[in-house]
């Protein structure tokens, strides 16, 4: 007969018995087994506790919860005697797209300085009609009056027939008029204005002899480099733009941190105050010579490679400018009823959301569904609104509107 014999310390034998229970599991044990009962036997008085009970019901509602939007999002993925039941039940909703991480200039290239003239940017809008229709045109209807470039010697400059009427608010302020085919400025006609395509090519051939080259223009990051690589792309030059330029770099995020306390970092404001003097601001050759002057005597080459991104970089913000105009459109109906404000429909698509998907959640979970979508938390943030009245009005479209 083999006796086991284990040592229980004496204060445990005045202890309630559940620790003597426990003493005895661990006994004969290795320090590991022990290490990993212990473990296991504080893990479940644990369990016994009214916090660690809470905490796990609100761990299952928010799996739950999370559970719901994916199915509002994906539909329903597996479910017994699931079927098929339309092309909306397999219709997905996609996730809040993210913009293009922009890339720096990794070399400073030769610095070649750029001003385009834009016809429609100078409208004026009121009423969230007007602007729910500038988002959902998004620039697409703005043509290229004006090409100018210097490198602080020689200069480039060209004007283009435009395709369409130039508004009486562009002609105002750049003085450009278009009557009868022909291209004036300042009342006095210019021979010499050429098609689009033909400046580009045009353009691009004169930066050839000066790349690798990047263009420094103000404001080019929302402006210029956009409706540059818009109009290359659409007449068939992207692939030589992209071989000739580097990139582009903006001076006015340059001059925000350069001097945070200024009011304006217009060109125009920074010129005459910096500068000390004025010039033909709506005139491209005569914004390029200044703004060189301006950009060579304040910023250095380090603080231009900070606020510099390359052409790939625009080409791909734009194509996620143009899937935003297109959910822009679906929503019109919303803010033409009143449901939503413009901008309110403007946050909405550049969440990834539009028409089709709300009537798609609509049908798959009715209004809790459509809340649950809108509010989801991407970034710790509502993907759209967590807004009591604005959730309100967009399931109250889907209800009046659900046939």
């Amino acid at each position: 007969m083999c006796l086991k014999y284990c040592w229980l310390p004496e204060a445990l034998l005045s202890y309630p018995e559940i620790y003597v229970s426990n003493a005895k599991k661990l006994a004969g044990q290795t320090s590991l087994q022990r290490k990993w009962t212990r473990k296991l036997l504080s893990l479940k008085e644990k369990q016994k506790t009214r916090q660690y009970k809470k905490k796990r019901i609100e761990k299952k509602e928010k799996r739950l919860k999370k559970t719901k939007q994916l199915e509002n999002r994906e539909g329903q993925q597996y479910s017994c005697g699931m079927g098929f039941d339309g092309h909306n039940a397999a219709q997905e909703i996609p996730a809040p797209p993210k913009a293009p991480k922009i890339e720096k200039i990794p070399l400073f290239y030769h610095a070649l300085f750029l001003k385009k003239i834009d016809y429609n940017n100078y409208r004026k809008t009121g009423n969230d009609a007007e602007i729910l229709q500038i988002a959902a045109t998004d620039g697409n209807d703005a043509e290229i009056l004006q090409i100018a470039a210097t490198d602080g010697n020689d200069e480039f400059s060209i004007y283009i027939k435009p395709r369409n009427v130039l508004s009486p608010e562009a002609s105002a302020v750049n003085k450009l008029t278009f009557q009868r085919a022909i291209l004036f400025y300042d009342g006095k006609p210019i021979t010499d204005a050429v098609a689009i395509d033909v400046a580009l090519k045009t353009f691009i051939e004169w930066l050839k002899s000066r790349m690798p080259c990047i263009l420094v223009a103000h404001n080019c990051k929302s402006f210029d480099a956009r409706f540059l690589v818009q109009a290359a792309e659409k007449n068939g030059v992207m692939d030589d733009l992209v071989k000739t330029v580097s990139g582009f770099t903006d001076p006015l995020s340059a001059f925000r941190e350069l001097l945070p306390e200024r009011k304006s970092q217009s060109q125009e404001n920074l010129v005459q105050g910096l500068l000390g003097k004025s010039y033909e601001a709506h005139n491209a050759l005569a914004d390029v010579q200044t703004l060189y002057q301006l950009v060579n005597k304040f910023l250095n080459v380090k603080l231009l490679q900070k606020h510099s991104f390359k052409v790939s970089w625009v080409a791909s913000y734009q194509k996620l400018l143009k899937e935003k105009k297109l959910l822009v459109n679906t929503l019109q109906p919303l803010v033409r009823e009143k449901y939503i404000s413009a901008s309110m429909a403007i946050k909405c698509a550049s969440s990834g959301l539009g028409l089709p998907h709300l009537r798609v959640v609509y049908q798959r979970g009715k209004e809790e569904g459509v809340k649950q979508v809108l509010m989801e938390r991407f970034d710790n943030k509502p993907r759209v609104s967590s807004n009591k009245r604005v959730l309100a009005q967009i399931c109250q479209y889907s209800i009046d509107n659900a046939n």
